[in-house]
């Protein structure tokens, strides 16, 4: 069985295109928590997103979900 070496002059792209997902969304009408800070003559503005009405679910869903990894975790080791 006889192999082959191709050389290629260039770099070559992957031009299949699976599906489009845009993973950015606009923060259009989106309250703003701001918080100024200034000290020697600089001045900071800290802007982040108003808390969501879905940020307790979030929590509770992180927390199991931390739960549960932490159990496996101590259950390898012991």
């Amino acid at each position: 069985m006889a192999s082959i070496a191709n050389e290629c002059d260039g770099l070559s792209g992957n031009k299949n295109v699976i599906s489009m997902i845009k993973l950015e969304k606009p923060m259009i009408d989106t309250d703003y928590n701001q918080i100024e800070m200034e000290q020697g003559g600089m001045k900071v503005i800290l802007e982040f997103p108003s808390k969501s009405e879905k940020e307790e679910s979030i929590k509770q869903e992180v927390k199991g979900i931390l739960s549960s990894v932490l159990q496996e975790q101590l259950e390898k080791i012991s």
